[in-house]
């Protein structure tokens, strides 16, 4: 008898162990590659206004400080930025995470496609941070 109970409590230990095992590894994605974690596409609202569209893959973050847009169409400048909507799920004061819009007014001086530029950095809850990216974003036309 006292065999039958020092087998099972072995056998319960090894289907434990294996299961802790198993889980461990699952919670150990490999992490995004940058273009596929942070995109940005930007619309025009108007002659003056984009929107710029960031989206960060679900356990990823854009951090606020990192995150920047610029002009790179000759004869176009970015006068402003500043966040209009944010879909996210737990809000985070240093990171955009989900999907953010931010409204950017430019001027142009040519009547030309508009392209910009977005400096960004951003960082994943398995503990991976990313280089500093730099993102040619077309503009699409306003409808």
């Amino acid at each position: 008898m006292r065999f039958h109970k020092t087998a099972a409590t072995a056998a319960f230990c090894c289907v434990v162990l294996c299961c802790h095992g198993l889980a461990l590894g699952a919670g150990q994605a490999e992490p995004l590659q940058p273009e596929v974690a942070f995109k940005v596409a930007a619309k025009r609202v108007s002659k003056d206004v984009v929107r710029v569209t960031l989206t960060a893959a679900p356990g990823y973050g854009i951090y606020r400080d990192r995150m920047a847009v610029s002009a790179d169409s000759a004869g176009a400048k970015v006068l402003s930025v500043a966040p209009e909507h944010t879909k996210q799920a737990g809000v985070d004061s240093k990171q955009y995470r989900g999907t953010t819009d931010l409204v950017v007014k430019v001027q142009q001086d040519r009547d030309e496609p508009l392209v910009l530029k977005a400096s960004l950095q951003g960082c994943g809850d398995i503990g991976v941070c990313y280089m500093p990216m730099h993102v040619r974003v077309p503009v699409e036309a306003a409808n």
